[in-house]
């Protein structure tokens, strides 16, 4: 408490100077407008250009950091953090109130970040814009929040004021074209197959969420009146409904937390009269695995920001995203074309990518408009009341723009099952969304087939005779020393 009481006396910016920065507001002013960091931080940059300017300025900046971190100082910034991970939150506390610098470091949003959610889990106070406030009112509940800023000027570090930058930034107004993909309604389910499903490409069809009982009743009052007291899960923490809620309208983060929930129509069973899978999706070959079948559809709510960052869909499924209320911008690439600035492992089974999603619309997104013209690159804002197909094995990343409720299904049909079951068969150990407890990695891809012959064995002939078909053609060009996969089931 004494160690908080030190603190107390110094800390915290004026929640009132970033509220606004919740306002994703997009006149040409504010998209130019970087706001000001509430300590007087500045990015590293900024320091070149004083330095080039002013000898004398070089001088007293080099002595400055030397004369502030001491032995630190010959560490980068990436270190220092680094270091800093290990210290336990009272550690931290003590270490800031050394000097302005180290008081920078310490207040670092992810560190308070990763203790709230280690020490408290989804119990903590969701009630404050920072992280340093929602655990500090989290051990001491009566807390005062401290207003004025202690300014820290003539520091410069990209690390630091990175995060700030990417939570308060504007969405910028080229983010948000329409972009360039099919809509389509009163699409049949052959139509649908033999256009999209097949040819393994996207569509947003824009009669069927619309038709959802969620449609028209699903908002916040709602949710929250009915559900508020029960535990979803966000970013792999168990938080109430109405805790949750709180945390998405105070929070200034570069990385919101968000609500991405597998076991939802468990939590909540009411919701699964809210909506229907579509007719497009009604197979799914998962289901003869009854409760050993993958995590396969999930509930989706966040503020504007959060959101995923690029991925390709787990186990070579396809996918269905229906948004009930809100918007998201998405940016779709087809399997053969890597997104800038993403950097998968040989193998797929990591992916390097920039930390948040603004921090890869701001660094990448102008890159990625620059494609020939065979590039498959799609990019469009799935509204609400749309809903998107997700074909297999393209690479996607989805940012709301502002509040947005969502659910989402993977599945498997006949049509995308060869992949499926080569995925299956020889990448055992990137499977997931399996309960380990009722069935091993090593035994999913038999036991799913064992189900396949016994219920539909017209349709495993159908995909043996295919991938004998890919076989013979790559064994005509030579090709199949160097195919990735083994084709054929064994036995």
């Amino acid at each position: 408490q004494s160690t908080w009481g030190v603190l107390q006396k110094e800390m915290e910016c004026d929640t009132e100077q970033v509220s606004s920065s919740k306002n994703n507001t997009l006149s040409n002013e504010e998209e130019s407008l970087v706001r000001p960091h509430p300590n007087g931080l500045l990015p590293s940059g900024n320091q070149i250009l004083r330095l080039s300017s002013n000898d004398n300025v070089k001088s007293n900046q080099n002595s400055s950091r030397s004369d502030l971190l001491g032995a630190f100082s010959v560490l980068d910034d990436n270190l220092i953090i680094t270091i800093l991970y290990e210290l336990k939150a009272k550690d931290l506390a003590v270490l800031s109130s050394v000097n302005k610098a180290f008081y920078l470091f310490c207040r670092h949003e992810d560190l308070w970040r990763t203790l709230t959610l280690e020490n408290f889990s989804g119990s903590f106070c969701p009630n404050y814009s920072s992280w340093y406030e929602n655990y500090r009112h989290t051990v001491q509940p009566n807390a005062y929040t401290i207003k004025k800023p202690i300014k820290c000027d003539s520091f410069y570090s990209d690390l630091l004021f990175q995060p700030w930058f990417c939570s308060t930034t504007s969405l910028k107004k080229n983010w948000l074209s329409e972009g360039n993909i099919e809509r389509c309604q009163n699409l049949s389910l052959d139509e649908f197959v033999q256009r999209f499903e097949i040819p393994n490409k996207p569509v947003i069809i824009t009669d069927v969420v619309t038709k959802w009982k969620s449609f028209k009743k699903w908002d916040k009052q709602y949710l929250s009146s009915k559900f508020g007291d029960r535990n979803f899960s966000a970013g792999h923490f168990q938080l109430s409904l109405n805790d949750y809620f709180k945390y998405s309208e105070n929070i200034i983060d570069d990385q919101p937390l968000y609500l991405f929930d597998p076991k939802f129509c468990e939590t909540a069973p009411e919701l699964i009269d809210d909506f229907e899978v579509p007719i497009y999706f009604k197979e799914d070959l998962f289901a003869l695995l009854e409760d050993k079948r993958p995590n396969y559809r999930w509930l989706i709510i966040g503020p504007a920001r959060s959101g995923s960052s690029f991925h390709i869909d787990p186990n070579s499924t396809c996918a269905w995203n229906g948004v009930i209320k809100g918007a998201k911008k998405w940016i779709m690439y087809p399997p053969n074309e890597v997104p800038p600035g993403v950097h998968p492992s040989r193998d797929g089974a990591n992916v390097t990518s920039p930390i948040s999603l603004v921090e890869w619309f701001l660094d990448f997104y102008e890159e990625s408009k620059e494609t020939d013209e065979n590039s498959g690159r799609v990019e469009f804002i799935l509204r609400e009341g749309e809903l998107l197909f997700v074909p297999r094995g393209w690479w996607h990343c989805a940012i709301n723009i502002e509040e947005t409720y969502a659910i989402t299904q993977n599945y498997a049909s006949q049509h995308n099952l060869s992949q499926i079951l080569q995925f299956l068969k020889h990448k055992t150990d990137q499977i997931s969304g399996i309960n380990c407890d009722l069935i091993d990695k090593s035994d999913f891809y038999s036991i799913f087939v064992d189900k396949l012959r016994d219920k539909y064995p017209h349709v495993i002939e159908e995909v043996e005779l295919k991938i004998r078909q890919k076989k013979q053609r790559l064994d005509l060009f030579g090709n199949s020393q160097n195919s990735n996969f083994t084709f054929g089931f064994g036995n």
